[in-house]
């Protein structure tokens, strides 16, 4: 028997964003100076609310096909990893609280965890005190996602079961190919994130038109994200937390930045490896100071949640 399942709120990465039962609203142009009075919107049969209109129209269209309120929340959580890449993302995590029909109310907790290699003084400088970059803008900030894991147990435990994970990612991933013109908060936040996406030539050569960040009119495609995507569609989680995916991912964190390094260039900082060039000596501080971080690592450093 199927079971229908009401979502009161759902929430994507850094994005609070709800879904209810009525009907969509068009997102606003985030462009207006004034914000028209609230109306209340009542609906006969359900509603999609989301930051992002297009994520929105697909989780309308999954409850047209039959799907219930988690199945559309999962597939908007997909489709908003390719329309509003600054917080519904797949390198995210969240919350999802369920009001289920026969009354009873549940939740998923999928927020990110902290790495294996994590550490109560990653992000202190030299002098003890924090500092905003290695917690912003490096490898160090970065935690293991929790979205895709949390998306594909909701649609596995409270969806409607006519729907697959697959056929709830499907539209994510047509967006993801054949893009859409960029505009709305999209617009406004590509220019605002300039310099950090410039950081980076993965995301200059997605998000930007030569030098400058993609502006309103210009068509964004991502093939990479699509192929991301279609992974997870085909194999589930697995095609996220293992294989190719996984290994980039960890690849791209480690170049970025990580603890274990720190502590390395720490414990050769005592030591003048300039005097010592490239002979055996350097090489072997070197070595040695390798072989403790990553013993140090091995026992001490883990999600607290976990170790």
């Amino acid at each position: 028997m199927t079971r229908l399942v009401h979502i009161v709120a759902f929430t994507l990465a850094l994005f609070a964003g709800a879904f209810a039962l009525a009907q969509s609203q068009p997102q606003l142009a985030t462009t207006l100076r004034t914000i028209p009075p609230a109306q209340g919107i009542v609906a006969r049969n359900g509603m999609v609310v989301a930051q992002e209109q297009r994520a929105a129209r697909i989780g309308v269209e999954i409850l047209d096909r039959g799907g219930n309120a988690v199945d559309a929340a999962v597939a908007v959580g997909f489709a908003m990893a390719v329309t509003y890449p600054r917080a519904g993302n797949l390198g995210g995590g969240g919350f999802m609280v369920i009001h289920l029909a026969d009354g009873r109310n549940t939740s998923i907790d999928y927020r990110e965890t902290a790495p294996a290699a994590a550490t109560k003084d990653m992000f202190l400088d030299a002098q003890g005190n924090p500092d905003a970059k290695k917690s912003r803008d490096s490898g160090l900030a970065v935690g293991v996602p929790g979205t895709v894991a949390g998306l594909a147990l909701a649609a596995k435990e409270y969806g409607s079961g006519k729907l697959s994970l697959a056929d709830l990612i499907a539209p994510a991933i047509d967006l993801a190919e054949k893009g859409f013109p960029v505009e709305d908060d999209l617009a406004d936040s590509l220019p605002q994130s300039r310099d950090r996406l410039k950081r980076w030539p993965s995301s200059q050569n997605i998000f930007f038109n030569g030098d400058q960040p993609m502006q309103e009119g210009d068509r964004l495609i991502q093939f990479d994200l699509a192929d991301t995507l279609r992974a997870i569609a085909e194999g589930g989680p697995s095609g996220f937390y293992e294989g190719h995916v996984a290994e980039a991912i960890a690849r791209a964190v480690r170049e970025a930045g990580g603890v274990a390094l720190i502590e390395m260039l720490n414990i050769l900082e005592g030591y003048d490896l300039g005097k010592l060039g490239r002979g055996d000596e350097a090489l072997h501080y070197t070595i040695e100071a390798m072989r403790r971080a990553y013993a140090d690592r091995a026992v001490y450093m883990g999600d607290p949640d976990r170790v």
